[in-house]
């Protein structure tokens, strides 16, 4: 008989979004009987109106649906928002807080459970007093700290939900069950799932592994390659129209001797009025690591004024991944990513820049900005 392991999936979210929570029961069974089935793993859903049972506990209700949703010992917590922050309960603003603040205490000391958190971010009309105080909190949530540690998604509808559910869902199967799992680290992001990776010296991966059907390019005097897509993407390596965009980019070789742009990859195909590109950088770091490097990076970006969401790095291979955004004059909210490679006293930094609003960039440009960043290896 084949084994099967159960991943239990803890559902978090006041009442006003039920038809989110119920959608998730159906994903979840089809992927058991897809993805899950091929990995021999299934997802066991746990919500409280299913698995919380009538009773009495010292320290209340609260502590009573913690009894019997067990959060610590789940594997993956998903939070959900849109209008209603929920109730308050002793320690926290509502039990939907309590439940991710826990996970997050949790995930901190064992590294478990795995949390993903969504916001329809999109504003309810006429509401009552009462209920703007309760979307203030939901908008005051999404602003806390706690997810400087990883990040939450936006969503404008069930159906729209559904989709990230879903594809997300499957990353995490494959992520949670691939055979490289000890060698191998992921961080989530708007764009998708990008690697922090860290391969057995024995299991180096190949650029096709990882990102198969692109187009590449190998520096043999850095030693990296990056690849993007065939369809859509050009890339520029001529030294001379190089050094041409270094200076209009602001990085004078006077004034930055450590810094070369290496190539940029571009799309051909304007996105809602904007040019998304890749363009990868080599600089001169000397003896440091890349925790020191990222941590002189964060500070450096925050000093200019952008806010830094999320910054991850791997010791084993000396790489990290940064998400950070700035706001147009407008105040929309301009994301940019970062994939970092340490590598003989050089940090290659490869940056997706240029994107359009994250509700405008579309599934494909999301998709091939991830596979272009995550391509980048040493070769």
């Amino acid at each position: 008989m084949k084994q099967v392991s159960l991943l239990k999936v803890v559902v978090a979210s006041p009442g006003d979004v039920k038809p989110e929570r119920d959608c998730l029961a159906g994903v979840a069974e089809e992927l058991n009987q897809g993805v899950g089935d091929l990995l021999g793993v299934r997802l066991d859903l746990g919500r409280w109106e299913t698995d919380a049972f009538p009773g009495f506990h010292v320290a209340g209700s609260q502590a009573q649906i913690d009894r019997a949703l067990k959060v610590p010992e789940s594997d993956l917590l998903i939070g959900i928002f849109w209008k209603c922050f929920g109730t308050p309960v002793p320690g926290a603003a509502s039990g939907t807080e309590h439940e991710i603040r826990g996970a997050s205490r949790s995930w901190q000391q064992t590294g478990r459970p795995q949390i993903m958190v969504y916001f329809n971010t999109r504003k309810p009309a006429g509401l009552a007093p009462e209920e703007e105080a309760q979307w203030a909190a939901v908008q005051g949530f999404q602003a806390d700290p706690m997810f400087q540690q990883g990040l939450w998604w936006s969503f404008a509808d069930t159906a729209e939900f559904e989709r990230l559910a879903r594809r997300h869902l499957t990353q995490y199967l494959k992520h949670r069950v691939t055979p490289l799992e000890a060698d191998l680290r992921t961080v989530e992001t708007p764009l998708g799932t990008m690697d922090v990776s860290h391969p057995a010296p024995q299991r180096a991966r190949s650029l096709a592994e990882i990102a198969p059907g692109l187009h590449r390019h190998h520096s043999r005097e850095f030693g990296f390659e990056i690849g993007w897509p065939p369809a859509g993407w050009q890339a520029i390596t001529d030294p001379f129209q190089l050094m041409n965009l270094q200076a209009q980019m602001g990085l004078n070789p006077m004034l930055t001797p450590n810094l070369r742009l290496l190539v940029v990859l571009y799309h051909v195909t304007p996105t809602a009025g904007f040019a998304p590109n890749v363009n990868l950088l080599a600089e001169q770091v000397g003896p440091l690591t890349i925790r020191d490097y990222l941590a002189r990076s964060v500070y450096q970006m925050r000093a200019a004024g952008l806010s830094v969401v999320s910054a991850e790095a791997d010791d084993g291979s000396q790489s990290g991944v940064v998400v950070f955004f700035g706001r147009d004059p407008v105040g929309r909210q301009l994301f940019q990513f970062q994939r970092l490679l340490l590598t003989n006293g050089v940090c290659l930094i490869a940056t997706a820049s240029q994107l359009p609003p994250l509700d405008q960039m579309g599934e494909n440009l999301r998709t091939e900005l991830a596979g272009i960043l995550n391509s980048l290896q040493r070769a």
